[in-house]
């Protein structure tokens, strides 16, 4: 979805934005709560910069140029949903990899517990495609 230049996607300075009992963010628009979801416009290594809030159409209603410029109560309802949505597993150790049918299967360790996960064998490198048999990194 493309947005219009000359489309102002900032409404005050600095909006309320908080998250209900469930944990559903909202921003306040003309009184009312509006259900938005959070995407990052940017890579993580930006990630309290230019984050869209969208409407359950997609529509972005409103774009946060920076976290620094909401409110402390906004930014820690933007700040608590960033984190569940950008959740990733670090991985400290590899148990186990099996194959079965069509899929590689892992069991590891990782900071938030122990994991199983699966990927398609379709996605392993080969580790003789480079010079000197150097592996791929994993992506």
């Amino acid at each position: 979805m493309g947005i219009n230049k000359d489309q102002d996607l900032t409404m005050e300075p600095s909006p309320e934005i908080r998250r209900d009992g469930d944990g559903t963010l909202q921003i306040i628009r003309e009184g009312k709560p509006v259900t938005v979801m959070l995407r990052p416009c940017f890579p993580w290594s930006a990630s309290t910069r230019f984050i869209s809030l969208r409407e359950n159409e997609n529509k972005e209603i409103y774009l946060i140029n920076r976290l620094e410029d909401l409110d402390d109560a906004s930014r820690q309802a933007v700040e608590a949903s960033l984190a569940e949505s950008t959740f990733t597993l670090e991985v400290t150790a590899i148990k186990r990899i099996k194959k079965e049918f069509d899929l590689r299967l892992w069991t590891v360790e990782t900071k938030q517990g122990p994991r199983r996960l699966a990927e398609k064998l379709t996605r392993w490198w080969n580790a003789h495609s480079r010079p000197l048999g150097r592996p791929l990194p994993y992506r």
